[in-house]
């Protein structure tokens, strides 16, 4: 994903809102693939500046009974990629000379 990403290849998260929820979200067309990093900032500013209650039944700003999506990568599923990614064996982490290989004693002899 990170060479997809740099050659810009790599395909954004889209939210379609559903016609049956259009009128929760009046400020959106209802029925048409939208970046969803922008339709989630359009529904959080209208919610910080009280110009509009929370429209979704749970902590999420775009609920999935309210959207379609489609391409891209959810921010969990980033966020639990990375997490994976670090944990995996062998894999530095932290500061230098915070690994098992630096607590090796040196061979005998030398």
């Amino acid at each position: 994903m990170a060479l997809k990403r740099l050659l810009g290849l790599a395909r954004t998260r889209q939210a379609f809102l559903r016609p049956t929820y259009a009128w929760l979200y009046p400020e959106l067309p209802p029925g048409v693939w939208i970046v969803a990093r922008d339709v989630a900032h359009v529904i959080h500013h209208g919610v910080q500046s009280q110009q509009r209650p929370w429209p979704s039944p749970g902590p999420r700003v775009l609920a999935d009974e309210h959207f379609l999506f489609r391409d891209g990568e959810t921010a969990v599923g980033r966020a639990l990629r990375s997490w994976r990614a670090a944990r995996r064996p062998g894999r530095r982490s932290g500061p230098p000379g915070n690994t098992r290989r630096s607590d090796e004693k040196e061979p005998r002899g030398h």
